[in-house]
């Protein structure tokens, strides 16, 4: 009998999270309510699906993503990062700063205008002849297949795959890691045979990196060769993490700026202020940034970042909410529930492109001119993560979105988005966002 209320459980629960996932409007009532309310909820069904906490207030949120030692990311990812054991799914031990410290230290400095250099050039070929409506979604995936290939340094032209429907080399790719990122945006274990059709997909892409990675010279321009030379040719762990990255990072980077772009779309005096620095004389792709940022806020890829905790601790303690936390206790911090919060944010309902916008001080580059200056908080915005796992690559991706973002709307006259929503999802993954122009 239990286990038959366990699989009902699970079955709503799934429709549920996929239901609210695509809503951000709904999610963001909800979880104002239980900001107000329930700020540290704790869940009336532990003996179906175990002990779970949400938290939605920003301090609360905050000190969850701090305490790395506490609340550990690595037990809800390992069954969910596809490549092993890769730098996202581990927690602050040795393995996983020395693996930090070696992406760290390959990052060229100069990155940042490497990758607007590429999106440009693959930009100027999309946009040659674009159709009404215009397909952004493949467009952004398409994008980030060419960062794969000319920032990592992966050819895709021997793509093939028995898995994905595709012509293979670049169609194959950018299949391949939608597929991945299915898997990724899912929650654990994943509902619908998701999880075996990425473990089918993960097993062509990681042969095919292994092998561009046993070939690859250490001395090339990019960064696998970068990764090659600083681990002296230690390709288990290269492909590893370098196949790990490339697929987190276009799978978040394509859904973030489709996200992103139609909450612009959605506001015609921000999309009028995106379009005027669209084709302004002089290019202005911090001011673009700040504009897709904040739309992120409003439908941010992970709405909720889920932790493990793994000792008894007590959550928001001298307060009038303290809480304790069990040891084995699955934990939701909400960060769309705390980016909305008037006690951490000012005027939150407001679409404002002048908030606190930090981002990750260790892979900061040295002409990094897109963030705040930093002031030693957090800022208004937690839709890179925090604390020992803030995400590292925030600016590269921001500096990506503003590039799509300027050569979309330097291009499409009059855009526009269709009265219905326009966003649709292939699984966890934002498989079409079509726009209107001319």
């Amino acid at each position: 009998m239990l286990a038959w209320g366990r699989m009902i459980a699970w079955a709503i629960f799934d429709s549920l999270f996929y239901f609210s996932m695509r809503r951000p409007r709904l999610l963001r009532v909800g979880m104002g309510f239980f900001r107000r309310v329930w700020p540290i909820f704790e869940g009336p069904f532990a003996s179906l699906g175990g002990t779970m906490f949400l938290v939605t207030r920003a301090v609360d949120v905050h000190e969850v993503l701090r305490r790395t030692t506490d609340f550990l990311l690595g037990p809800v990812n390992q069954k969910k990062i596809l490549q092993g054991d890769f730098i996202i799914s581990l927690d602050p031990e040795h393995k996983y700063h020395d693996e930090k410290k070696l992406i760290g230290h390959s990052l060229p400095d100069n990155r940042l205008a490497e990758i607007e250099r590429i999106v440009d050039s693959r930009a100027d070929e999309l946009l040659y002849k674009p159709e009404s409506p215009f397909e952004v979604a493949e467009f952004a995936e398409r994008i980030t297949v060419a960062i794969v290939e000319h920032f990592w340094g992966l050819d895709p032209a021997g793509a093939q795959s028995k898995v994905v429907c595709a012509e293979p080399g670049r169609e194959t790719m950018r299949l391949w890691l939608r597929k991945l990122a299915i898997v990724l945006g899912s929650r654990e274990p994943a509902p619908f045979g998701i999880r075996e059709i990425g473990l089918a997909c993960n097993e062509e892409f990681l042969s095919f990196v292994e092998a561009q990675c046993t070939t690859h010279s250490p001395d090339a321009r990019d960064m696998i060769g970068y990764m090659l030379k600083r681990s002296g040719g230690n390709v288990p762990v290269v492909s590893r993490n370098a196949a790990a990255l490339m697929m987190t990072g276009s799978a978040v980077v394509t859904k973030a700026f489709c996200h992103a772009f139609d909450q612009i779309l959605r506001r015609p005096r921000v999309l009028k202020d995106a379009i005027d620095i669209a084709k302004a004389p002089i290019l202005d792709r911090p001011a673009m940034g700040y504009l897709l940022v904040e739309g992120l806020r409003f439908n941010p890829v992970f709405p909720v970042l889920p932790r493990y905790c793994v000792r008894n601790t007590t959550l928001a303690q001298g307060t009038p909410r303290a809480t304790e936390i069990p040891a084995g206790s699955n934990v939701i911090a909400s960060v769309l529930g705390a980016m909305f919060d008037p006690e951490a944010v000012d005027q939150p309902d407001r679409f404002s492109n002048a908030r606190n916008l930090q981002l990750n001080r260790n892979f900061a580059a040295d002409n990094w001119r897109y963030g705040s200056k930093r002031d030693g908080t957090p800022g208004d915005y937690m839709i890179f993560g925090g604390g020992d796992h803030w995400c590292l690559g925030d600016q590269m991706a921001i500096g990506e979105m503003a590039s799509m973002a300027i050569a979309l709307l330097g291009k499409l006259n009059n855009p526009r988005r269709p009265c219905y929503s326009s966003l649709r999802y292939d699984g966890s993954a934002v498989r079409s966002l079509r726009v209107w122009h001319g």
